[in-house]
């Protein structure tokens, strides 16, 4: 459900069992994937369902080096939806590789494999509606040449990886339904999160500060 600003109490404080900050892809996904388990969510989605030019500005940021990204507010939206509203939804996924330590990168390796993650990775094109999750050129086109270029692949390139776009996908819209008939995800929007408090039990969360607007 999505809560009314303008009912919610100067200094409330509401309890619940997971708090999700941020109203975009990766934070509609956690709670359409935390919905059937009877918990109560608060998700703090920190725009409108239109970005404001206010609220565009403090997606602002600098680029180095200069001219190697475009700039930050262009593919970013601080409305509900996030990123969804203006992504062009390129999908790809990591390789195994990434996920292991190698000493010649700094802070490389990460807590889990590719192979843990690969399920959710399956589960997220489903949400993107990206089509298949699918990335390899012999399969999706078994009968056309297994180079590019003949000869060109090794052991060092391979030329059979895909990338995959979803179809126009926006997470607030398209998952409009779920979310606001669901009884236990409640949504807070224009509600900036200002402050994580950790002083009951260091290392673990136990309350988040937010400013919530309201139109009165």
């Amino acid at each position: 459900m999505i809560l009314n600003n303008d009912d919610l109490n100067d200094n409330i404080s509401i309890d619940a069992d997971i708090c999700i900050i941020g109203g975009g892809p990766a934070g509609i996904s956690i709670a359409l994937e935390l919905e059937n388990l009877g918990l109560k969510i608060i998700l703090l989605g920190g725009g409108r369902d239109k970005e404001t030019a206010a609220f565009q500005d403090l997606n602002k940021g600098i680029v180095l080096p200069s001219g190697s990204h475009e700039p930050l507010e262009e593919n970013r939206r601080r409305a509900f939806g996030g990123a969804s509203i203006a992504w062009g939804g390129r999908c790809i996924p990591m390789d195994p590789i990434d996920f292991d330590k190698r000493d010649w990168i700094p802070n490389s390796g990460w807590p889990f494999s590719y192979q843990r993650l690969l399920p959710y990775y399956k589960r997220a094109n489903v949400l993107c509606k990206a089509g298949d999750f699918v990335y390899n050129a012999h399969e999706v086109f078994p009968n056309s040449p297994k180079e590019i270029i003949e000869n060109m692949d090794s052991e060092m390139l391979s030329s059979n990886k895909l990338e995959r776009w979803s179809t126009p996908v926006n997470f607030a819209k398209d998952y409009k339904v779920i979310l606001t008939e669901s009884k236990n995800i409640h949504i807070i929007k224009e509600a900036n999160a200002t402050r994580i408090n950790t002083e009951n039990e260091k290392g673990k969360i136990s309350s988040v500060n937010a400013i919530v607007n309201k139109k009165k």
